[in-house]
């Protein structure tokens, strides 16, 4: 049984889909947190991962700190403003994936 393993994606879904794709056929997925943070398609990564085979998640600290779990005073100014925007690009479906879909 192929599984998948992948984690800090932070919305880079040019990395994401060539990741996917040198993967090869799997039959379950596991992402280890931070699907968003940094990169520009939060939305667009969420989606791709939550269309891919038997996926469990964990929470990771940007995809925390996107939903407002985490204070973002200890990131890095780079990381705090990536926080914010990302606070605004995320949809609804995308906040309720981040809240409910995964565990931490």
């Amino acid at each position: 049984m192929p599984i998948l393993v992948i984690s800090d994606i932070h919305a880079n879904l040019t990395a994401l889909e060539a990741v996917i794709r040198d993967a090869g056929p799997v039959d379950k997925v596991w992402c280890l947190g931070d699907l968003v943070g940094y990169g520009p398609d939060p939305n667009e990564c969420i989606a791709r991962v939550r269309g891919l085979p038997d996926v469990t998640c964990l929470i990771g600290n940007h995809d925390a700190a996107a939903l407002g779990q985490i204070e973002i005073e200890a990131f890095n100014t780079e990381a705090r403003l990536s926080v914010q925007w990302t606070q605004g690009a995320l949809t609804e479906e995308v906040r309720l994936f981040l809240r409910v879909f995964q565990t931490g």
